[in-house]
């Protein structure tokens, strides 16, 4: 991450909220309401990013373009929603996913913070979790908060 700090346990999106107003003219319109969405780094707020889980991440190959669905599951004790992230026009997807656990934990625990930024092919976005991460480079992105049910009506 260029501007989230994130060290032994501690977070800080600080640097990054500074550097917002100045990166966000440069985020296409999707990213940048996302990005600039005033609960996204509050701790307290039940639609703050912190602490959600990685859940199903799904694509759509066309001729055209590679789309990109990735699912933030509840973590059952802060939030009562889920964020649905869609990527459009994906250039590149990363995932660095960390060895497994001698103890038996599970990978990608929880999710620390995440980060958007501008890029030429549009914007990236790193999702950072404790121990592995995701960065997604596409045209644009849309987020939004869906409860279980409501996805499972979709579906």
């Amino acid at each position: 991450m260029q501007y989230i700090a994130i060290d032994d346990g501690s977070l800080s999106p600080q640097a990054y909220l500074a550097a917002l107003p100045e990166l966000a003219p440069n985020l296409p319109p999707g990213a940048r309401a996302f990005a600039t969405d005033p609960t996204h780094y509050d701790f307290y707020d039940r639609r703050c990013v912190k602490d959600l889980n990685l859940g199903p991440i799904t694509h759509k190959i066309g001729s055209e373009a590679v789309d990109l669905e990735i699912r933030l599951t509840s973590n059952g004790l802060k939030h009562d929603e889920w964020l649905v992230l869609r990527y459009s026009d994906v250039s590149s997807l990363t995932l660095e996913v960390a060895p497994p656990d001698p103890e038996g934990g599970a990978r990608f625990q929880s999710l620390a913070l995440d980060e958007v930024l501008p890029h030429p092919d549009g914007c990236s976005h790193e999702i950072a979790f404790w121990d592995s991460s995701v960065r997604v480079v596409c045209r644009d992105l849309t987020a939004e908060w869906v409860t279980e049910a409501e996805l499972a009506r979709r579906s």
